[in-house]
């Protein structure tokens, strides 16, 4: 089966719209737009692929021990409290290798996110600034690299997945135009597969402008 890869162009163009959009909306009715930048690390948490009911002990694919992601969003208040927005991000997950007889296989994970997201500044006091929950749309895709891939035919992964995202933001409260803090967070996506569903743990530095 053919890959269908999203061209690395029209990504750069998300995260550059993103970036640029909340300075130029300076003298226009989004004044009050604000943007952030995140960079991090990223893990997965499933169990991927299947059981082969003729392997002694059952076949299982693990998943792979994180990477790197990076993020960027745009918000507008709606209240005093409240923001809301969009966000787009790539997780790269991590690779995972799997033999099968004498053959090798490895399995190269990813994931493109698009995100709608309510944010909630809390009330009380502390460095937790900011929480954040609400709906996407995930490409999970896990790429298979083999001499042999007839054998691992069935483990590939290339599917549009609803999901939902939370996050919570450890920052300073100050109203500075840009701000740096810590953002910890997850995402829980619904696959097509019933007990597949990839659950994606993330850490990352966030720059709010």
């Amino acid at each position: 089966m053919a890959r269908i890869r999203t061209p690395l162009p029209i990504l750069t163009l998300v995260f550059a719209l993103l970036a640029i959009v909340p300075a130029a909306a300076s003298a226009s009715p989004f004044s009050h737009m604000r943007g952030h930048i995140g960079f991090g690390y990223t893990k997965l948490f499933a169990t991927i692929g299947v059981v082969d009911p003729e392997a002694d002990p059952p076949e299982e694919i693990k998943a792979p021990g994180g990477s790197m992601e990076v993020a960027a969003g745009l918000d507008v208040p709606i209240d005093t409290r409240l923001r809301a927005g969009i966000e787009a991000g790539i997780d790269l997950l991590g690779s995972t290798a799997t033999e099968r007889g004498t053959l090798l296989g490895e399995l190269d994970y990813s994931v493109f996110e698009l995100l709608g997201l309510v944010h909630y500044a809390p009330s009380w006091g502390g460095p937790l600034s900011r929480i954040s929950l609400g709906p996407g749309m995930f490409k999970a895709r896990a790429d298979l690299s083999s001499s042999g891939a007839a054998a691992f035919e069935d483990l590939p992964v290339r599917e549009w997945a609803p999901g939902v995202a939370g996050s919570v933001t450890l920052m300073s409260r100050k109203e500075t135009k840009v701000s740096a803090g810590l953002e910890v967070g997850g995402r829980y996506l619904f696959m097509n597969s019933p007990g597949d569903d990839w659950v994606i743990f993330n850490a990352r530095v966030v720059i709010h402008y």
